[in-house]
């Protein structure tokens, strides 16, 4: 029987399995793939751009049309140019979708589209659709000057042009293989990068999570906030963020914030207790923060520069040297030791003259002058970590700043507290937090009492929220009540990291066969989860879907032409990872590799020392980690970029670096965002990371709460900012 061809395959899948399957795009490849076999290979590029498709949610809106598709056709195809796709291959998916749904699209439209395929793309110009399927890809470089990229090291980069003073208003460092004097500092945070210490459950929903639609109920009332970590009001002694969300919304407002966002999209950045989202005078590397005159402490004292440049300095002292606070310090101008951490260690003299420099008070106004140009910045400042300081009377671990925000901490212990009003914050001085609660009442409590509380709609959880994620098995205690719960992404991608300096890893053909033959649905369904509902997510902190790299052991064994590669891979071994990783391999022996598992059944901890203390050599051809979203993409870029990590060939090195610098060097909006996209393509098509799949959270609220969304940049956590409560029950 003949093989049908990609848009016939597309039919024949919605017949055999409904037309709700085109919102499944990892399934709707595997069920092309079964359709259209060896043959399959000739139509990679037109297969790709179907699951791009879908990916984007082109068949979604599709099915919303009734009487025309025009519209949503229309729209799709400029979602898949944004993607990279050229016109003439976006609207041929789009095309084959509508017909398979038998969308009602005009003749003049389909006419105009599949002979006019001229118009250009909007973004994402460094590769090409086709060149997703090349086992050897080439690139379509674009002619651009490189921009000046984050210095490593303490000297300061070139003295940027300057240009017009502009206001853009949106928005760890190293990775096991890093190159040169860093790996020391390298080797710190792969503690953190592996550890996946954000908490968040390993979980792929069964169906998409639905917002809560319900109307905000009246003012006033206590929220209860359940987690299920110690409670501490010192953003720098805790990881968990739930409770660092809550410090946020609640307690320390930053010269910046993310505005509450839709559940599974990015905040967009607002002025908080600055009047801007920060102004620069040289392409983002000097910034200036002008302070609101009408912030004051809980005592009624005025917030002044001096305690915004107090925040940022803590950022230079946290105990433990990790994570965001780490990302920002090593931003700024100081100065750094041979270790690759700042001289200035946020307190004493050491350093200080240099911090005193780089961030500095002329009144109202903050200047904070970084190494080298980073428009994305001002995304730290969001942040409780690097919130304005001053010091209040301990409560618990660490220190504790006075509040700035609607509430203040009334009493605490080890596992409750309680917040009220704070009587010198107005709405007038802070129209980013409705703060419609009185009380805010935290308590620690097991996560599977919370759940079962929830889900059973116990009078006690009526009027609580999670701060910490709930188990996965509680989302089907849920069916009854979808509104009441939420899945966002969790900032967590697990991956495996090719490490370049190996023979097998160094080739691109070697490479690429590593890839393809990694079966990731087999992956996630040995973890736990539905392989239907597994999503790619961004490798350089975009919220983007790079192109899938399908699972295919038949072209990855025709690029290893009969070589038996070694392919020596190290993971923390748990009963789940072990049976992923041992499906995994099963793909990989297929292709041809000799495979060699190396499971660490030790402490996580004794895994993270051992791939440290392997990083710079050979022992491992690749190894599985865990990484935490950053909100910085420059620094998430310089995993792969070749300057500061061990990188690929000359030719595709030059591709990497021009792809990174042209991102860093575009101020925010759709065209840093198109660039970025780029990056990510560049990613995926080199094989310098292979994405697994990404965590999410799943939260939950009580049947009297209104108004519950997520945050992606608190890794997917409740966010209580515009929570509100049902009038109590008589």
């Amino acid at each position: 029987m003949d093989r049908p061809d990609p848009q016939e395959a597309l039919a024949q899948v919605l017949r055999d399995h409904g037309r709700l399957v085109g919102l499944q795009p990892d399934r709707v490849r595997g069920l092309l793939s079964d359709l259209l076999g060896v043959g399959g290979r000739d139509f990679r590029a037109e297969v790709d751009a179907l699951v791009v498709a879908c990916e984007e949610g082109i068949p979604a809106l599709l099915l919303d049309t009734v009487d025309s598709a025009d519209t949503a056709v229309t729209e799709g195809v400029g979602l898949l140019e944004a993607r990279g796709l050229t016109t003439e291959r976006a609207a041929g998916a789009t095309l084959a979708w509508a017909s398979a749904l038998e969308a009602p699209v005009s003749e003049s439209l389909s006419s105009s589209m599949r002979s006019d395929p001229s118009a250009p793309s909007s973004g994402g110009d460094l590769l090409s659709a086709a060149a997703t399927s090349l086992p050897a890809p080439t690139h379509r470089t674009p002619t651009v000057e490189p921009v000046p990229t984050r210095p490593s090291h303490p000297s300061k980069g070139p003295e940027p042009d300057r240009e017009p003073r502009t206001n853009p208003a949106q928005g760890p460092a190293r990775f096991p293989f890093a190159r040169g004097r860093t790996a020391g500092v390298a080797a710190g945070l792969v503690a953190v990068i592996v550890a996946g210490t954000v908490g968040a459950t390993i979980l792929w929903p069964d169906g998409p999570s639905k917002a809560d639609t319900r109307p905000v109920a009246a003012q006033g009332g206590t929220l209860r906030l359940t987690t299920s970590g110690g409670l501490t009001w010192d953003p720098m002694e805790t990881t968990d963020p739930g409770l660092r969300l809550l410090m946020n919304r609640a307690l320390y407002r930053g010269l910046v914030a993310f505005a509450a966002a839709a559940d599974d999209e990015p905040g967009t950045l607002v002025a908080d207790l600055a009047t801007t989202t920060g102004q620069t005078v040289d392409k983002g590397r000097t910034w200036v923060f002008a302070l609101r005159p009408d912030a004051h402490w809980e005592d009624g004292s005025p917030v002044t520069c001096a305690d915004a440049k107090a925040g940022v300095a803590r950022a230079f002292g946290a105990a433990r040297f990790f994570g965001y606070s780490y990302e920002a310090a090593i931003l700024i101008d100081v100065p750094h030791t041979s270790d690759g951490l700042p001289v200035y260690k946020g307190a004493g003299t050491a350093g200080r003259a240099a911090f005193d420099s780089a961030v500095r008070c002329s009144g109202s106004d903050l200047t904070i002058r970084l190494l080298g140009p980073e428009y994305e910045f001002p995304r730290y400042l969001a942040l409780p970590e690097l919130a304005p300081y001053r010091a209040a009377a301990p409560l618990g671990p660490g220190k504790r700043s006075m509040s700035s925000g609607p509430y203040v901490v009334e009493a605490s212990a080890a596992d409750a507290a309680t917040l009220v009003r704070n009587a010198h914050w107005s709405r007038q001085a802070d129209s980013l937090r409705p703060a419609v609660p009185d009380r805010l009442s935290i308590t620690t409590t097991d996560v599977d009492d919370v759940a079962s509380g929830l889900a059973t709609d116990a009078v006690e959880f009526r009027r609580s929220v999670t701060l910490s994620p709930l188990p996965a098995s509680a989302d089907k205690a849920f069916a009854q009540s979808p509104d009441r719960t939420q899945v966002a992404p969790a900032g967590v991608t697990e991956m495996l990291v090719p490490n370049l300096r190996t023979t097998t890893m160094s080739s691109t053909a070697y490479r690429r066969a590593f890839a393809l033959s990694t079966d990731r649905l087999s992956y996630v369904a040995a973890m736990g989860g539905p392989a239907v509902s597994m999503v790619q997510r961004s490798t350089a902190g975009t919220y983007h879907s790079s192109p899938s790299v399908a699972f295919d052991v038949a072209q990855a064994r025709s690029l290893l032409a009969g070589d038996k590669p070694r392919l020596k891979v190290a993971f923390h071994a748990s009963p789940e990872s072990e049976r992923a990783m041992t499906a995994l391999a099963a793909g990989w022996r297929q292709a041809g590799f000799k495979v060699d598992l190396v499971a660490f059944r030790g402490s996580r901890a004794a895994y993270v020392e051992a791939i440290a203390t392997a990083a710079g050599t050979t022992t491992y051809d690749a190894v599985r980690t865990d990484y935490v979203d950053s909100l910085n993409r420059s620094a998430t870029a310089q995993l792969v970029d070749p300057r500061f990590a061990v990188g690929p060939s000359a030719a595709e090195a030059k591709t990497v670096t021009t792809a990174i610098d042209r991102a860093i060097g575009t101020p925010p909006g759709p065209d840093r965002d198109a660039a970025w996209r780029s990056v990510d393509d560049v990613i995926a098509v080199l094989s310098l990371l292979v994405p697994l799949a990404n965590r999410a959270s799943l939260v939950g609220s009580g049947s009297a709460v209104r108004g519950a969304t997520t945050s992606i940049e608190f890794s997917g956590v409740l966010d209580p900012l515009r929570i509100s409560l049902a009038p109590a029950e008589s």
